[in-house]
């Protein structure tokens, strides 16, 4: 059985395969703000978390994890209840450092593991400088898996994120397809919202 935040990691290596990005890039908003929807879905699969009568996040049990990121979203759920799903993408766009904090979270932890790599690039005048994440090539099972089946070229996020769940195995029976695929949906149009929110008021 997989670990919450593997199929976090797995979506974010997908991602790097894809194109490799910049850290605190405004080109990048989109992925940070995934990763938090998948990680809410890692812990309504693990039964962490549940869906009440509203559709609204709800702790069922107190997660013992080591990892800081998953107690971190925890912390949060708990402290701003009553919310959706799409209503927590909306939260979080708007929370960008905590969203990036979160994400960088994540990343340092598959540097750890090997499966990404850092660049550094200085900026024209060496102004600032920005880290560049570049996946590395055979370190993850997700990825071989869909270069193997050929999936690769699937660009739907709703269906990427299904064949994650699919991925994870014992995981499926916490939660049905259907009230999976009724998350990932209000996770994209949340995150679609979030994002026009934030070009809007920036």
């Amino acid at each position: 059985m997989q670990e919450v935040g593997e199929m976090t990691k797995n979506f974010i290596s997908i991602s790097l395969v894809e194109e490799p990005i910049n850290i605190n890039s405004r080109y990048t908003f989109s992925l940070p703000l995934y990763t938090i929807g998948i990680l809410c879905m890692e812990l309504l699969n693990k039964g962490d978390l549940q869906l009440n009568h509203k559709e609204e996040l709800e702790i069922i049990k107190e997660k013992t994890s080591n990892r800081g990121y998953v107690k971190h979203l925890m912390e949060y759920v708990k402290q701003k209840r009553g919310r959706t799903c799409k209503e927590w993408m909306h939260y979080f766009a708007e929370k960008t450092k905590i969203t990036n904090d979160i994400f960088k979270s994540i990343v340092k932890e598959m540097k750890e593991e090997g499966t990404v790599r850092y660049h550094m690039k200085k900026s024209v005048m060496n102004v600032f400088s920005q880290t560049k994440i570049e996946y590395v090539t055979g370190t993850n099972s997700f990825v071989e898996h869909m270069k193997q089946d050929s999936l690769m070229e699937r660009e739907d996020k709703l269906e990427l994120m299904l064949l994650l769940c699919e991925y994870g195995g014992a995981e499926r029976a916490t939660l049905q397809r259907d009230k999976v695929y009724r998350f990932i949906q209000q996770m994209q149009e949340g995150i679609l919202e979030g994002a026009q929110r934030k070009v809007l008021f920036v």
